[in-house]
């Protein structure tokens, strides 16, 4: 049985915060596609995605941080801890919350290889169009299949 660290909130200074929102890439998200997503309940990761609530709304890796460390007042998630989170969540066996970045024409593509993603449409390569700027998903055409 794999063994889980207990989650350890930090106590942020204002200062601390913006200097950690400050290394976060300003065009970076992350986007839910609604599905279930398999995470152990009370995990870093979970306690991260779980700020998500709102499918195919794109959420600022920025204000997810903010959000994130937060939780309880001035106590919550490292930042750094949160952005690995993310990362990590990408290579899971059912990815369902996707970190993109915003491209110039406004269209959302993927930072890293998902090998998994969640509505099993095969993978997504860096790149690769998550969300484009009118509404298109990657996961259409499985959906239209189903």
């Amino acid at each position: 049985m794999a063994r889980y660290q207990s989650i350890v909130f930090d106590d942020l200074s204002d200062d601390a915060l913006a200097d950690a929102i400050a290394r976060t890439p300003a065009g970076h998200f992350v986007i839910w596609n609604g599905r279930p997503c398999p995470i152990q309940p009370g995990s870093i990761r979970s306690r991260t995605l779980e700020l998500i609530d709102t499918e195919w709304e794109p959420m600022s890796l920025r204000t997810l941080v903010r959000r994130a460390a937060r939780l309880s007042g001035r106590c919550g998630l490292d930042p750094d801890r949160v952005r690995n989170a993310v990362l990590a969540h990408q290579r899971a066996g059912c990815a369902s919350y996707l970190h993109v970045r915003q491209t110039l024409a406004g269209d959302f593509v993927a930072v890293v290889g998902v090998p998994y993603p969640s509505s099993g449409s095969g993978p997504l390569r860096a790149g690769d169009l998550v969300l484009g700027r009118r509404g298109e998903r990657f996961d259409e055409t499985v959906l239209q299949r189903a």
